[in-house]
């Protein structure tokens, strides 16, 4: 729900003028919840104000020209959008409900049934399933700590850009991360101030990731970052983000109550295919990559062939199926 103010904001998606205006007017009944309410004629302007905008619920005509009310659900859910939805549709239909409830939609009602205790009803029930939905995909597939994804969640991510990348002939890269000196941190200044480093160096990911690109927590001070849509074969994108990881780090300090302390990381950069077209191998090879970074001091190192396992020493990597 809208954590700025306490109305509710509604997005009601629907081509024709004349159900807009009713649904407006079934609204306007709905006093005691407080709702906002905008509105658009399509499914691609209303993808596009639901990814920019802050709606806690959207009211959708399944039939619609062009991208009906089933495609915006799936991408609403694809893209991992918050916001709760609602289908309508001219004529009850089983087929359709169960169609969209299996797409991630909320609630279903017919247009020439629905009154406003009924909306009311809906809306109220859509908000709280999908705050019960998100925390339970929260909960699965994200690290409590730093709210970056976890190991699970990333290997699927994996799976999926090697299945999209050997079937369009694309690259990716995989980085691996390791926060510099994270024993001293917690040894001079407490485990809490280790995960006030640990939560500062993830939201400094954020920061210099796209939105389609894969952060996650593999366990104590090591991440990894999965860089898909990279141009020509991926090496000088790859390289740019770490730089500027190394950069942000230098320039942001970690404030924890009165104390104050740098961080740093040291990053090992995997490339498909040439490094390895097999998941496993490339998490291996940014691994080493990343000792090897490690132990010249910090920065970044590319892996660039097997030979980088034997540089490395072979300190000990354990798969993460």
């Amino acid at each position: 729900m809208n954590t700025e103010d306490s109305r509710i904001q509604i997005l009601l998606v629907d081509d024709s003028p004349d159900d807009r205006e009713y649904f407006h007017q079934l609204i306007a009944e709905v006093d005691s919840l407080g709702l906002d309410v905008d509105e658009t004629d399509n499914a691609s302007d209303a993808l596009e104000k639901l990814i920019i905008g802050n709606y806690d619920c959207a009211i959708v005509d399944y039939n619609m020209p062009g991208y009906n009310g089933k495609w915006l659900v799936q991408e609403m859910t694809r893209r991992g959008i918050r916001t709760a939805s609602i289908i309508l549709t001219g004529g009850g239909s089983e087929r359709i409900a169960v169609e969209t409830l299996k797409c991630g939609t909320q609630d279903y009602l017919c247009k020439n049934e629905v009154s406003s205790a009924m909306l009311e009803r809906s809306i109220v029930e859509s908000l709280a399933s999908k705050s019960q939905q998100m925390d339970i995909l929260q909960r699965a597939n994200f690290d409590s700590l730093t709210g970056v994804k976890n190991r699970d969640h990333f290997m699927e991510a994996l799976d999926t850009a090697c299945a999209k990348a050997e079937r369009f002939n694309r690259h990716f890269a995989v980085l691996y991360l390791d926060l510099n000196n994270f024993k001293e941190i917690n040894d001079g200044f407490g485990h809490a101030a280790g995960d006030a480093a640990l939560q500062a160096f993830a939201n400094q990911l954020k920061l210099c990731a796209r939105n389609y690109d894969t952060i996650a927590r593999l366990g104590g001070d090591e991440f990894v970052m999965l860089l898909e849509e990279l141009d020509g074969d991926g090496l000088l994108s790859a390289i740019r983000v770490a730089k500027r990881i190394l950069e942000r780090l230098e320039s942001t300090p970690v404030i924890f109550g009165t104390t104050r302390f740098s961080i740093g990381t040291s990053i090992g950069i995997s490339l498909y295919p040439q490094i390895s077209a097999n998941k496993e191998q490339l998490i291996q090879h940014a691994d080493m990559a990343m000792f090897i970074a490690k132990r010249s001091g910090g920065g970044y190192h590319v892996a660039e062939s097997a030979m980088d396992l034997d540089t490395a020493g072979n300190p000990g990597w354990k798969s993460v199926n």
